[in-house]
């Protein structure tokens, strides 16, 4: 296992090996299991939201949210599979469900993409909506996804990273 620093970018994989490890997850003859444990952390709850938002923020871990750079680079290499798969490099929009603190959303809307995110944890979604707010930004609902609570994320858009 490759061990990568917090501001180095981990290698991401070319089109030909991403294509190759879809097609081997796609021949799996086993059925797909879900990540069932989520349901077993308190995610909203107030105390744990606000540890897992210091982690978020920490530059110096991955344990929760990448560092800035790696997102750019993820949000990069997005930008180029989208572009490989449409034929162009149109603003998009893009859909985080589970955004924490929505640093991807906001990288998404700093390269010209309009970006809504959703998630449960109150202090995550109190950064992602935090000044300085972005002039633009409108407060989106999420519906109830089964009978978790679910919590409005700020809907991001070019204009408002200026």
């Amino acid at each position: 296992m490759t061990i990568h620093k917090p501001t180095e970018a981990a290698p991401m994989p070319d089109g030909g090996q991403l294509r190759e490890t879809w097609a081997r997850i796609a021949a799996d003859p086993r059925p797909a299991r879900p990540w069932r444990d989520g349901a077993a952390f308190p995610w909203a709850d107030p105390v744990f939201s606000e540890r897992m938002l210091r982690l978020h923020l920490d530059q110096s871990t991955h344990m929760a949210s990448r560092s800035l750079p790696v997102i750019r680079a993820h949000v990069g290499w997005l930008e180029d599979r989208l572009a490989e798969a449409f034929g162009d490099a149109a603003p998009r929009r893009v859909l985080d469900v589970a955004c924490g603190p929505g640093l991807y959303c906001h990288e998404l809307a700093r390269r010209g993409h309009r970006a809504w995110g959703g998630d449960v944890a109150p202090a995550a979604l109190r950064h992602a909506r935090a000044p300085p707010r972005p002039r633009d930004w409108t407060a989106g609902s999420t519906p109830p996804i089964s009978r978790t609570r679910t919590r409005r994320c700020p809907r991001t858009s070019p204009a408002s990273m200026r």
